[in-house]
């Protein structure tokens, strides 16, 4: 009895083996295929339509040859098998497939923009304070000197003068800009780009109203516009350039001014740096070891601002002095209207400035053709 139970259960191990053991025969003979499936597709290049690299392709079949595990499984010696592959991101992706930054690129701090001026006209003048919105100054008008010498007991001569009182009002070089907090946030240099930008674009405002500013409403009262213009004993046939400033120079000398620059467009001073002499030498050979150019000791300065073919000879230290009743200012206001609901900021970049012009006489401005031609 007992013998014929344990015979039957045995027959039910044998049969639950056998099954188990075709299930498993089945499942290698499944896995096999895939392999084999992809060991072929690889070769090919038909996984993944052809948009592996061929080095990702190179390295995984090498991987799969070398592989004891995956040999095991080959040989149905073994169920699985673990490759591991030591990959870059250019091994696994090909140009033709990827969207957006895979790989990140080296980002330049800061913002590149066109350069501008290195030079102004207000490095030209002495500089001066005011807490007032107007500037006055009294000017003399008239002398009449009747110094002399005079003897024992003799009647003193009288002399005489007037004076006229000049004032000049402060005024305001302004512009804004309206950006998001956004963009403020995704971009550090945004703030200092605005700051040195607009700054500069300030500063060339400004040199056009120190040079041509008409003095109505708004505007400053420009050096040109008060300036004396090219007078006296014309210029000799063939005079050039360098002749004519050079007369200039001594001219106000002779007035006793005593002139601190001499401002021209860069093409004047291309045509004055080309000036040769009767053999063909250049006049002006300190310029070829980067030395600057004057002229009679006063030093030229080159300035777009200037007009081409215009001049301005002065004595700045003495004709006019700049006042500043509050200098280049670089606001920030998140207050503004709605922009606090809207996240956004404005910036404002201002200064106040007046320009006393003390001595009109100190400068001489006209044109070079003029000049030369004797108009």
């Amino acid at each position: 009895m007992d013998t014929e139970r344990i015979k039957n259960e045995l027959g039910s191990i044998a049969d639950s083996i056998n099954s188990r053991y075709d299930g498993i025969k089945k499942a290698q003979e499944t896995q096999q295929e895939q392999l084999d499936s992809l060991s072929h597709g690889l070769k090919t290049g038909a996984v993944g339509g052809g948009n592996f690299n061929r080095s990702f392709e190179n390295q995984l079949t090498k991987a799969l040859v070398e592989s004891e595990q995956f040999q095991a499984v080959r040989n149905k010696s073994a169920r699985e098998a673990n490759i591991n592959l030591n990959l870059k991101a250019s091994d696994i992706f090909t140009s033709t497939n990827l969207t957006g930054d895979v790989i990140g690129a080296t980002r330049v701090p800061g913002v590149v923009y066109n350069p501008e001026r290195t030079q102004h006209i207000r490095e030209l003048l002495p500089m001066g304070s005011t807490d007032s919105n107007s500037i006055e100054f009294y000017r003399e008008s008239a002398i009449e000197d009747n110094t002399a010498m005079v003897g024992e007991g003799q009647l003193k001569p009288a002399s005489d003068f007037s004076m006229t009182a000049v004032r000049t009002e402060i005024k305001k070089l302004a512009t804004s800009l309206t950006v998001s907090e956004e963009i403020l946030d995704d971009m550090a240099a945004l703030s200092s780009y605005i700051s040195s930008r607009f700054t500069q674009k300030l500063l060339n405002l400004e040199d056009t109203q120190l040079l041509y500013g008409s003095g109505v409403g708004v505007n400053l009262q420009g050096l040109t516009t008060v300036a004396s213009p090219f007078t006296g004993a014309a210029m000799p046939a063939n005079s050039n350039l360098f002749d004519l400033l050079r007369t200039i120079v001594t001219r106000a000398q002779v007035s006793y001014y005593r002139p601190t620059a001499i401002v021209l467009h860069p093409n004047d001073v291309l045509t004055l740096s080309l000036l040769k002499d009767s053999e063909g030498r250049y006049l002006f050979q300190n310029l070829m070891n980067g030395a600057g150019l004057s002229i009679a000791g006063t030093p030229i300065v080159e300035s777009t601002v200037m007009l081409p073919g215009n001049f301005l000879v002065g004595d700045f230290a003495r004709g006019a002095q700049l006042f500043q009743r509050m200098g280049i200012s670089v606001r920030v206001y998140d207050q503004h209207l709605d922009f606090a609901q809207r996240n956004k900021v404005l910036f404002v970049i201002e200064e106040r400035i007046g320009l006393a012009i003390y001595r009109p006489e100190a400068f001489i401005y006209d044109s070079i053709a003029d000049s030369l031609a004797g108009v």
